[in-house]
């Protein structure tokens, strides 16, 4: 007697992508008997209301199933955001939407990911930044990979203009990455280092965010009800109390409401919503800033030095779009927002032309 449905098979949508190229006893040993993944990528999926890495880890990862590929995410969740990852929204995105390999706990269990694939993936968001390599790595480098493997940098960033390692690390470093078989790179910047610093040769490559189509981001709030249009929504990583009295003069002289959504704990659906529908958005998060881009939103940016400028001067060269970023809160006025305007149809054209080399590259 069937009491309820079979959970759904965690590669189901791959099966169907495929079943007009593979047979179907091709694929039912391939996807129910076959342990291997075809790839494992690495990034910051776990980080506790950081929207921005886990929406890159969904893009990331859509990129290879919308070819079939079953690529899962490096299932290793460091310690130190175990107890607080456990209570947040990203524990929840991750178990309704991510793919993630078995868990992995320490060094050995990295070693034996070979005996799961032959294709390791590194990216996206800020996974060569100086001081997460200088305490993992091991992760975003791969030197436990067997040297027959592929490894690739999709889109990985540095963060900053420069990488501040000691001297004594730059050669480990260097040698890890020429092991790789490709590296493309999220700055401008990137390149330059990869090449003066490190001595290897990389490209240029976009956010993963940009690379899919942003219906597919629609289908992950299709169910929010939070009304935010005609709101003027801020999204302040490092909100302070001269800030917050210019969000309160700006709302003043518009007669807008003004919405803050940072540092909340919402749900990712609230942060597309709240970007998709207000009628301007105020930032200084990178990815903040992407999502205004995908969505038409006009913006205002405020560049965050601290957390990495390179990232938005990227954005500035290749969108054009200089007038939209400001370097001290001071500027964040009602004046300077009526001030800006996008040429929406050349922004997607860009982002059109950007994604369509992504498959093949």
């Amino acid at each position: 007697i069937l009491i309820k449905p079979f959970k759904e098979h965690i590669n189901r949508d791959l099966f169907f992508i495929n079943y007009k190229n593979i047979n179907i006893t091709q694929q039912l040993e391939k996807y129910l008997n076959n342990k291997k993944y075809d790839g494992i990528i690495s990034n910051f999926w776990y980080t506790p209301n950081n929207y921005g890495a886990l929406l890159t880890a969904y893009a990331i990862q859509q990129i290879f199933r919308n070819k079939g590929l079953d690529y899962r995410l490096l299932n290793f969740n460091p310690y130190k955001h175990k107890k607080k990852y456990k209570t947040s929204d990203a524990k929840k995105f991750a178990e309704k939407y991510l793919y993630l390999t078995h868990e992995i706990r320490n060094k050995k269990d990295l070693k034996n990911l070979n005996s799961y694939t032959d294709n390791f993936v590194v990216g996206s968001d800020q996974v060569f930044r100086d001081w997460y390599l200088s305490k993992r790595f091991e992760i975003s480098l791969f030197p436990y990979t067997d040297f027959s493997k592929k490894r690739i940098a999709f889109s990985a960033s540095f963060g900053t203009d420069d990488i501040n390692i000691g001297k004594e690390m730059i050669p480990i470093y260097s040698k890890c990455l020429k092991r790789f078989d490709s590296i493309t790179v999220r700055e401008v910047s990137g390149v330059d280092i990869c090449k003066n610093t490190l001595g290897v040769n990389a490209e240029q490559l976009l956010d993963p965010v940009f690379l899919i189509d942003k219906n597919i981001y629609d289908n992950l709030i299709e169910y929010n009800t939070t009304i935010y249009k005609g709101k003027i929504v801020c999204y302040i990583l490092d909100l302070s109390r001269e800030f917050q009295n210019k969000l309160n003069e700006i709302g003043k002289i518009s007669g807008k409401e003004v919405v803050n959504i940072a540092n909340k704990n919402y749900p990712m659906t609230e942060f597309l919503t709240a970007i998709r529908d207000c009628e301007f958005f105020i930032t200084d998060s990178f990815h903040g800033t992407c999502f205004a881009l995908l969505y038409h939103t006009p913006f205002l940016a405020l560049k965050n030095k601290d957390r990495g400028s390179a990232r938005f001067d990227s954005l500035i060269k290749t969108f054009n779009i200089e007038k939209a970023f400001i370097t001290e809160k001071k500027d964040i006025t009602f004046e300077n927002m009526s001030k800006q305007i996008f040429d929406w149809y050349k922004i997607d054209d860009i982002i059109y032309k950007e994604s369509g080399d992504i498959y093949e590259w």
